[in-house]
């Protein structure tokens, strides 16, 4: 499920897993093992942290850019997909949903490509509450006019949003949004 309509605050990532080093003492899967060969250079590049979980998947979790602490990027392999995860948002990859002998290197592409952007301040995440409970989320290009379409929230609206956050990687950059009569309250 991709953004405007990722699980509310769920994630197909269990509580804890165990560092992961390539071995056969921690066998993973097909998949898993595929993903972790197409971005483990660009993972250590980034001071990513591998896990393994069971049942035999991989975690990614990059916490830190450029020496500063962010909002972190999660990529799983859970059920032999790919799912990356910041922001409160998630999308699984590749998209498409096609499988064939490149899923791997797509799936991976693509969330380089997610991760990098978030992490580079390319791209936020709009996150809408209604008072404490989870509406919805959508990610939004730095470069948009992102403050109508953080007001766009028609696909959403039955469930009564009334607060909006925009994130971003960096944390700093936070910012809050009030909903009234679907017009967008500045902070």
């Amino acid at each position: 499920m991709t953004g405007e309509g990722a699980k509310e605050g769920a994630s197909s990532v269990p509580v804890s897993g165990v560092p992961y080093v390539p071995s056969s003492a921690q066998p993973v899967t097909e998949w898993s093992e595929a993903i972790f060969r197409e971005l483990c250079d660009w993972a250590s590049a980034h001071v990513g942290r591998w896990e393994r979980w069971d049942p035999d998947y991989l975690v990614l979790t990059i916490d830190t850019h450029k020496g500063l602490a962010v909002e972190p990027v999660v990529i799983d392999t859970f059920e032999d997909e790919l799912t990356v995860t910041f922001g409160y948002w998630e999308t699984l990859l590749p998209e498409d949903g096609i499988h064939d002998d490149t899923d791997s290197r797509r799936a991976a592409v693509a969330a380089r490509a997610l991760a990098s952007d978030w992490l580079e301040g390319r791209i936020a995440t709009a996150v809408y509450f209604a008072g404490d409970k989870w509406c919805g989320s959508r990610m939004i290009e730095a470069n948009e006019d992102y403050q109508s379409r953080i007001a766009d929230i028609e696909w959403i609206k039955n469930l009564g949003p009334k607060r909006v956050e925009l994130r971003w990687a960096d944390r700093s950059r936070l910012t809050h949004f009030t909903l009234s009569n679907g017009h967008l309250v500045s902070p």
